[in-house]
């Protein structure tokens, strides 16, 4: 029976032991929660009291994930880089395109179908020989120069053979019209010397590049006027120049007037030379 009281008792201490530790656990747990300005779930104070985890007063941020670094360009050096496309080049002057113009003074100068003995250059047609439609590749008989028209003569002898062989096209207005009306009467190569000692560049009978730049460089009346004059002086040197002299001089006085004012230039009223009279 002692042995069995004294079991008792010390259960009953036991129990006492127990509910005075429960009361003191309860008691620390309290003042931790009232002293935190936060709540503290009671699992969080227990680990503090158990394993001394450091509980905090604030919920823990969500970490801050930083942000990607922005995709750096990689430098390329200005050599690298690609560069401005070329500028084009500054247009050229646009041509004279004053063709037309100068084969309106040449038609009623060169006339109809002509066949003069005299005339070294036998059958002629708009100023159009035999010779001058065979260079053209052209059928070519005394019945096909009487046969040609204007827009085939144009086309076909006036612009590739006088035109656009001493490139009248790049030379000052008025000159044009001087250079190419001597080519059509005299010869290409005539003309072209007769141009080249007007403006001082070699005479090789052949315009070029230098005899076009010093057209350019002289005023274009000052250039008309000494050709004209160039132009009588050479006609007068021709043995034909008494059969055929009168015809020549008039048409370079009228080509010095039509020359002088595609040119811009007010014609003089009295002509460079008097018209020979006929013999």
């Amino acid at each position: 029976m002692a042995d069995i009281l004294q079991n008792l008792l010390s259960k009953a201490d036991l129990l006492i032991v127990f509910m005075g530790m429960a009361l003191l656990l309860w008691r620390s747990l309290s003042a931790l929660q009232s002293s935190n300005s936060e709540n503290v779930s009671l699992t969080q104070m227990l680990a503090k009291l158990i394993v001394g985890q450091q509980v905090p007063d604030k919920p823990l941020p969500s970490p801050v994930v930083p942000p990607k670094p922005a995709a750096v360009q990689p430098s390329v050096p200005a050599s690298a880089k690609p560069s401005e496309p070329p500028k084009p080049p500054p247009a050229a002057p646009a041509a004279s395109d004053n063709f037309n113009a100068c084969m309106a003074f040449v038609w009623p100068e060169e006339g109809g179908f002509s066949n003069d003995p005299q005339d070294h250059g036998g059958p002629t047609n708009l100023g159009v020989t035999i010779p001058d439609l065979a260079q053209a590749g052209m059928p070519a008989t005394v019945d096909d120069v009487k046969a040609l028209t204007k827009p085939i003569a144009a086309a076909r002898i006036y612009r590739p053979f006088y035109w656009n062989a001493m490139h009248c096209d790049e030379l000052p207005r008025g000159v044009d019209l001087c250079v190419f009306d001597l080519g059509i009467n005299a010869g290409i190569h005539e003309a072209a010397k007769l141009l080249q000692r007007d403006v001082g560049t070699a005479t090789d009978g052949v315009i070029g590049p230098a005899t076009i730049a010093a057209a350019h460089a002289r005023a274009a009346a000052d250039i008309i006027r000494t050709f004209t004059e160039e132009r009588l002086s050479f006609y007068q040197s021709l043995k034909q120049f008494d059969r055929f002299g009168r015809d020549w001089t008039k048409r370079t006085n009228d080509c010095h007037a039509a020359a002088l004012k595609m040119a811009g230039e007010a014609a003089s009223a009295a002509p460079l030379a008097k018209t020979p009279a006929l013999n």
